[in-house]
C-alpha cells in the first residue's frame, strides 16, 4: 500500500496502527518500533468520514497499518480496506 510520494529518496519514519481493538493495536505498535520506526496509534473515537481518517494519516505518518473490521468497536462506519484504498488515491 504506497502512501510514499513518488521521490526516490524518500524514508518512512512514522507508521500509522489503525485497530479498533486497543490491545491488538498496541501489540502493533510494539512490532512496529521494534523494528525501528515511530509510531501513531489511532485506536480510539469514531470516524464518519473516510477523509477525516485519511487526512489524519496523510498528516501525520508516512505509512499504515490497518485492521479491516473497523466497525467491530464503532472506530468507523467503513472497512481497513475501503481506507487503504482512499489512502492510496489520496497519496497518488
Amino acid at each position: 500500500m504506497p502512501l510514499l510520494p513518488k521521490a526516490a529518496n524518500y524514508e518512512i519514519r512514522k507508521i500509522a496502527i489503525v485497530d479498533d481493538d486497543k490491545r491488538e493495536a498496541e501489540m502493533a505498535e510494539l512490532e512496529v518500533e521494534s523494528a525501528g520506526f515511530e509510531s501513531f496509534v489511532i485506536s480510539k473515537g469514531h470516524f464518519n468520514k473516510i477523509e477525516d481518517l485519511t487526512n489524519m494519516i496523510l498528516g501525520k505518518a508516512q505509512g499504515v497499518l490497518c485492521d479491516h473490521r473497523l466497525s467491530h468497536s464503532g472506530l468507523a462506519n467503513f472497512s481497513g480496506a475501503k481506507l487503504v484504498a482512499h489512502l492510496y488515491i489520496d497519496s497518488n
